[in-house]
């Protein structure tokens, strides 16, 4: 029984200090990415910029709003297929790490967070920010909200790894790279595939259920953005990018956004019936969702000039 309990003893002598290990490695190739995956163009952001303009959002920010029409010092982080949940722990850890935005935050929101069948994806989101998981708080919270039992996971070091780990290892060995050049902005390129690309994914099917601003989920995390913005004297101001052809749904619930947000006094800027007649026309479009290059530069041009319009007499061209 002694020779037994020695060997579990040493076997997860060995688990454990492997786990360290591989962790230390992972962790050394984590935080010095700063290509497009495993949150590269967030640690590049971290360690290397500061700035009084910051663009957040998901990719209709990555590809649609260009940081260089917002001042000489504005930065764009934006990650595809993310919502208000990651947005809320992204602000948090540039609070915990003193890369706030000195002036105003840009941040795309859209309505359909606020719709409560996506509650379970706002806290999923977050997951792919837990590398953070032992170094900030929130981010650890918001996790452990997954299960009971989610905590057990990161006994294990490499577990802030999972997913993702191995393309750390992978991708440069295949010259897969992409530094955050042009301030984080990725514009799309043209492409003849274009027109059916836009056609076949314009949603036809949506969950119709209610938005809920005053209860639910989204309304957390929102709260959580607008509290780090007024204790840190920063201008935040809500937008949600165009659509080339929104459904109904869309249009309502960009109109109780609008209800909620002037309640709230936080300027909003709806173009999801876009009013700019140039945006209407499908050379401005790379899918459904999503402008091209062409179209970026029309929409960047149009929300400086909105911004402007708004409170920001002394910004820079």
């Amino acid at each position: 029984m002694r020779q037994f309990s020695i060997k579990i003893f040493f076997l997860l002598l060995y688990v454990f200090t492997g786990d360290r290990l591989i962790s230390y490695y992972l962790d050394s190739l984590y935080q010095n990415n700063y290509n497009y995956y495993s949150n590269g163009h967030l640690n590049y952001y971290l360690k290397h910029r500061k700035s009084d303009t910051l663009l957040l959002g998901s990719s209709r920010v990555l590809h649609s709003l260009n940081p260089n029409y917002f001042g000489s010092n504005s930065y764009l982080i934006a990650q595809p297929s993310k919502h208000i949940g990651w947005f809320a722990s992204v602000l948090d850890l540039l609070e915990q790490e003193h890369k706030l935005p000195s002036k105003t935050l840009v941040l795309n929101i859209e309505p359909t967070d606020f719709n409560p069948h996506y509650n379970k994806k706002l806290n999923e989101d977050i997951h792919y920010l837990k590398f953070y998981y032992n170094s900030n708080d929130f981010i650890r919270s918001e996790i452990n909200k997954a299960s009971t039992f989610e905590f057990i996971n990161y006994f294990s070091s490499c577990f802030r790894h999972n997913g993702e780990g191995l393309i750390l290892i992978t991708n440069p060995v295949q010259k897969i790279t992409g530094l955050p050049t042009k301030r984080g902005f990725s514009a799309l390129e043209p492409t003849p595939q274009d027109s059916t690309r836009i056609y076949s994914s314009i949603q036809e099917k949506e969950n119709n259920r209610p938005l809920e601003f005053e209860n639910s989920l989204a309304l957390y995390y929102f709260n959580h953005i607008v509290a780090i913005c007024k204790k840190n004297n920063i201008d935040l101001i809500i937008l949600t990018a165009p659509f080339f052809s929104p459904s109904d749904y869309l249009i309502k619930s960009s109109k109780s956004m609008e209800r909620f947000l002037k309640k709230k006094k936080i300027p909003y800027l709806n173009y999801v019936s876009c009013e700019n007649r140039e945006l209407n026309s499908i050379q401005f479009w790379y899918d459904n969702m999503h402008l091209n290059k062409f179209g970026a530069e029309k929409f960047s041009q149009q929300v400086k000039t909105d911004v402007k319009n708004l409170h920001f007499k002394d910004m820079k061209p």
